[in-house]
C-alpha cells in the first residue's frame, strides 16, 4: 500500500465531511432566519387582527349612532309602503291588462304556511293577493304580489298546540298592509313578498316603487284606487317603451 494514496483519501474524507458540516450549518441558518420572519409576519398578522377588530368596533359605534338617527326616517319611509290590498289590487290587474293586451282580474285565495315562533312550529293559512291572466290558454295563469302577515308570539294561543306544533291559524289582510319596504342601500322601495313569477311581471315592483316614492315625496300616507288608478296611467305613459315587450307575450304557469 502506497502510504500517500492513504493520506490523499483520509483528505477527501475530511473534506467532504466537512461539506456535510457546512451543509448542516447553512441549512440551520436558513431555517432560523424563516423562523425569524416566521415570527415577524406572525406579530404583522396579530397587529393587523388587532387593527380590525378596533376598527370594527369604532365602525359598529358608528353605524349604531346611524341606525338610531335613522331608524325613525326609515319607520317614516315604511309607511308609504302600506296599502289596501283590494284597492291596490284593482289598480295592479287594470296595469296588467294595459301592458300585456290581456285580461287581468285581481283576486285572493287562501295559502298554507308555516313558521317558527320561539322553537313552536306554526302551521297556518294565510291570504294571498293575486292576478289572474283571464286569457290564458293555460289555466291557474297567476301573479302573487301580496301575502298576509304571518302570526307572531301575541297573536298564538300556546295552549293550542300538538307535539310542539300549533294548527289551523288563519291570517287576513287588514285595512292596510306592508307591501314595499323602503331599501336604504339602493333608495327604491322593494317588495315584502316575492313570487317566483316577479320575472313575468316586472312591471308591478316598479310600479309599486313609482307609487311608493310618490307618495313619500309628496306625503301622501293614504291612496285610493282612483289615485293609483291616475298613477298608473302616467306610469304606462313614463314607460311605453319598456314593457312593450311583454304585450300578449305573457305564458308563465304556477
Amino acid at each position: 500500500m502506497e502510504l500517500q494514496k492513504l493520506k490523499d483519501l483520509s483528505t477527501e474524507l475530511l473534506e467532504n465531511h466537512k461539506m456535510f458540516e457546512d451543509l448542516d450549518k447553512r441549512i440551520e441558518e436558513k431555517r432560523n432566519k424563516i423562523k425569524e420572519d416566521i415570527a415577524s409576519l406572525e406579530k404583522q398578522l396579530a397587529e393587523v387582527d388587532k387593527e380590525k377588530e378596533e376598527e370594527t368596533t369604532k365602525l359598529r359605534k358608528t353605524y349604531q349612532k346611524i341606525l338610531e338617527i335613522f331608524t325613525p326616517f326609515l319607520n317614516e319611509a315604511n309607511k308609504y309602503g302600506f296599502y289596501n290590498i283590494a284597492e291596490l289590487g284593482g289598480a295592479l290587474a287594470y296595469l296588467a291588462t294595459k301592458i300585456t293586451g290581456k285580461k287581468h282580474t285581481f283576486d285572493v285565495r287562501k295559502k298554507d304556511d308555516f313558521i317558527c315562533l320561539n322553537n313552536l312550529g306554526v302551521y297556518y293559512t294565510a291570504e294571498e293577493a293575486f292576478l289572474e291572466n283571464t286569457e290564458a290558454n293555460i289555466s291557474d295563469k297567476y301573479f302573487a304580489f301580496a301575502k298576509s302577515k304571518a302570526p307572531d308570539v301575541s297573536s298564538i294561543y300556546y295552549g293550542r298546540h300538538e307535539s310542539g306544533c300549533v294548527y289551523g291559524f288563519s291570517t287576513r289582510f287588514s285595512q292596510s298592509d306592508l307591501v314595499m319596504s323602503y331599501d336604504p342601500y339602493t333608495n327604491k322601495y322593494r317588495p315584502i313578498y316575492s313570487t317566483d313569477e316577479q320575472n313575468d311581471y316586472p312591471f308591478v315592483e316598479d310600479f309599486l316603487n313609482y307609487v311608493s316614492v310618490y307618495r313619500l315625496n309628496n306625503n301622501l300616507k293614504v291612496i285610493n284606487y282612483a289615485q293609483l288608478k291616475y298613477l298608473a296611467d302616467s306610469f304606462l305613459r313614463e314607460n311605453a317603451e319598456k314593457y312593450k315587450h311583454l304585450e300578449n307575450n305573457l305564458s308563465r304557469t304556477k
